[in-house]
């Protein structure tokens, strides 16, 4: 696939040299902001979705075993398309066989219907009524026990179910030893009788390019390009996604394609360097051949010809999960809109039943990524089931040890998300389903800790704290006894003390309460600088004080509600502004940061923030946001991560989160209260003449819209209410 004739190699070398000089051309900095998804681009066509079998009912799942499977085959399909591939701990196991039960009193017969992927077993009243995977039958009048034993290998074990008050998932329990049982669970999106959870189909769109930014001895006419012999054109299709695409071709001799997210990278040769595996190349024989390239993460795709070819205009199909758009936001900056636009398309590029790390990279969820990404993701798109497999990922196997956690603070995320959950849906059977694995994480946790009731650094499978994937504060960040891990543990002891008054286990609540007041009170004896007014990064590994300031500690302790209020003023106008590298090293963990930002009620810095590095990656012709920003790092260097050229991920779930939390927090200024019924709006322009939008609630979609001078109007769905502070002027607003 690789030998090429000397003169096509200096064609390429002088393309390849004009490339890295222009990083990527500035097309995208004149888009509007619906050309920023395939959803929203009038330029992309939506295939026909197909439907099957659609049912009054919804396949259901042992909890967390969904995310297990999916997390299996996502596994094993980067393994086959990406070429650094890396997973961040030890993930529950899938499990090949569920049992499914549900006592029911029917008023008359009903009839009864079912599927399953592979092999079942139907009981009614502990009778075996049938061996079929796809069955049905008459259920009679009176009391019933029904039970359904699913196996599968390699496939999910999940049933669904269909008939006048039996339908699936409501009221059924599920149990992988038919001995403990917990509800079961389910997503309303799963209701086509053909379609499982792990096999569920994509939306297809189709996507032209938009143009041909490089091109040798090619002529491009209205609906083919004629290629001439060692000829080689670039295809911008805009987007950045994952799928496949699809050409038309007649010629001689080899045609050869390449995938990248950059120009630069597209037209590098060096297969040692790929961030994905080879696209195959076709030899032609002078007939028409239909081509379909392997799925791969690509905005442009560079082909070749050397012994000339007439191949029509190639055609992008990529693929996206099906998920609506419930979430929206708009306002007088054009530019900030265009940057919401991008970050919303980010995070819906990036979901694959999780929110992923890069699609080019490795295509796999890791739990701060994911986790973090719920944050936004939630007032946008509907799509808790992909929330909940990455808070049901970051808890880890059955009975976890230790070494299991891989990086040791991810799974900190874990309660983290579930409480976001909570407060974003007030479904209590959520947190109840996953009890026994958050039970299991806790008291790792707790065995883990030393005197002071910290999680010191120990041997695992990495070995490692990891705040984000910046490499510039090190130390005790990553091996130590670091302040943010301690924040961090403090917030889960909060949270979990929150939720087992929630589940009616006072005496639980009160232990876990007297143990994040013991760590509070620790945590400040230890790395609070009283004279610098920030806490330090903590002990090194050799259990010294490591006395630099960086962010990490500073933005959890305002997230937990422990950071001083006397000195956060000096945090944001002295203590930020003086951390080394600040503003030219911005790493994935900055939606927790700007949420924190937010909640300390700093808009303006937020959304400036944003506004201006955001901003100036899409001036520079990108239309997805990357694991990582370095605004002053040469163009090349721009696009290196682990010490390879191309590296960095340009399409990353959690770098679409801070845009969306500035909008939705900050801008807005809208949060939920203890009351499931009750939010807040609190709104900040930043000095923006106006906004508006939609934010989902549980109720249903809050519609707002804010003038500078005071003026606003708010519509409330049927059973919420909002506190609206705006203005100068504090009112309460109703349903209408």
């Amino acid at each position: 696939m690789y030998t090429r004739n000397f003169r096509l190699r200096a064609v390429l070398s002088a393309l390849s040299m004009v490339g890295a000089a222009a990083f990527s051309h500035a097309q995208s900095q004149h888009l509007l902001p619906e050309q920023y998804s395939p959803v929203t681009d009038p330029a992309a066509k939506k295939l026909p979705r197909p439907q099957f079998e659609i049912w009054n009912a919804s396949y259901m799942w042992y909890a967390g075993q969904y995310a297990s499977y999916c997390h299996k085959r996502l596994a094993a399909e980067s393994v086959e398309r990406c070429s650094f591939v890396n997973d961040g701990g030890t993930y529950y196991a899938p499990q090949s066989k569920t049992f499914f039960r549900r006592t029911v009193e029917l008023q008359k017969d009903v009839e009864m219907k079912w599927r399953t992927p592979q092999s079942a077993e139907f009981f009614v009243d502990g009778k075996r009524a049938s061996r079929d995977r796809r069955g049905g039958c008459i259920l009679k009048k009176g009391v019933h026990v029904l039970e359904f034993r699913v196996s599968a290998t390699d496939r999910l074990p999940c049933v669904i179910v269909e008939g006048c008050g039996v339908s699936s998932p409501d009221g059924w329990q599920a149990s992988l030893d038919g001995k403990t049982w917990t509800p079961a669970e389910s997503d309303a999106m799963f209701d086509d009788a053909l379609s499982t959870p792990d096999k569920l189909v994509y939306d297809i769109f189709e996507i032209a390019p938009s143009d041909y930014p490089k091109s040798v001895n090619c002529k491009i006419g209205a609906d083919k390009i004629e290629m001439g012999k060692n000829s080689s054109i670039v295809a911008d299709f805009r987007h950045d996604e994952l799928g496949s695409v699809v050409l038309s071709a007649k010629g001689f001799g080899k045609l050869a394609f390449y995938a990248g997210e950059s120009i630069p990278e597209v037209l590098n040769n060096d297969a040692k360097t790929f961030e994905q595996k080879p696209l195959p190349s076709f030899d032609l024989d002078g007939s028409r051949v239909d081509i379909v390239l392997p799925t791969a993460a690509l905005r442009y795709l560079r082909i070749e010809s050397e012994g000339g070819a007439e191949i029509s205009k190639p055609v992008f199909r990529a693929e996206l999960f099906p998920m609506k758009r419930i979430g929206s936001f708009r306002c007088s900056d054009e530019k900030f809109n265009r940057i919401f636009a991008a970050a919303a398309a980010t995070i819906h590029t990036s979901t694959r039943d999780f929110y992923l790390d890069g699609i080019k990279r490795d295509c796999l969820p890791w739990p701060l990524d994911a986790v973090e990404t719920t944050l936004a993701a939630d007032y946008v798109f509907a799509a808790e089931c992909v929330s909940r497999n990455s808070y049901a990922l970051s808890l880890l196997s059955d009975k976890p040890t230790v070494y299991d956690t891989g990086i040791l603070d991810y799974p900190l995320h874990a309660l983290i998300g579930f409480d976001h959950d909570f407060m974003r849906y007030g479904d209590i059977s959520v947190s109840l389903r996953y009890r026994d694995r958050i039970l299991q994480l806790l008291k790792l946790y707790e065995s883990a800790l030393d005197k002071n009731g910290f999680l010191p650094s120990r041997p695992t499978k990495w070995g490692i704290f990891l705040p984000a994937w910046s490499k510039r504060y090190r130390s005790s960040h990553w091996r130590g006894t670091p302040a943010y891990v301690q924040i961090m543990l403090y917030e889960n002891w909060r949270i979990a003390a929150e939720f087992f008054d929630r589940w009616g286990d006072a005496a639980s609540a009160e232990k876990f309460r007297k143990m994040a007041g013991g760590l509070r009170s620790n945590i400040f004896k230890h790395f609070w600088d009283e004279k610098r007014g920030a806490f330090i990064n903590g002990y090194d590994k050799n259990g010294n004080p490591d006395t630099e300031i960086s962010h990490y500690a500073q933005y959890w302790a305002i997230l937990a509600g422990i950071f001083p209020e006397n000195a956060i003023a000096n945090l944001f106008e002295k203590v930020i502004p003086n951390m080394p590298l600040y503003y030219e090293d911005i790493s994935i963990e900055k939606g927790y940061e700007i949420l924190a930002y937010t909640k300390a009620g700093r808009t303006e810095e937020a959304f400036g923030f944003v506004r201006k590095f955001w901003g100036q990656w899409l001036d520079e012709g990108h239309t997805r946001f990357p694991e990582n920003l370095s605004p002053n790092a040469s163009e090349a260097d721009k696009l290196k991560f682990y010490g390879r050229p191309f590296g960095l991920s340009l399409c990353h779930a959690s770098f679409g989160a801070p845009p969306i939390i500035v909008a939705v927090r900050g801008l807005c200024g809208f949060r939920e209260t203890d009351k499931p019924d009750e939010y807040i709006l609190r709104p900040n322009l930043a000095g923006l003449k106006w906004i508006e939008g939609e934010i989902p609630l549980k109720q249903g979609s809050l519609k707002y819209r804010f003038e500078e001078g005071g003026k606003f109007d708010v519509s409330l769905p049927k059973g919420a209410s909002a506190v609206v502070d705006f203005g100068g002027k504090t009112v309460k607003v109703v349903s209408r």
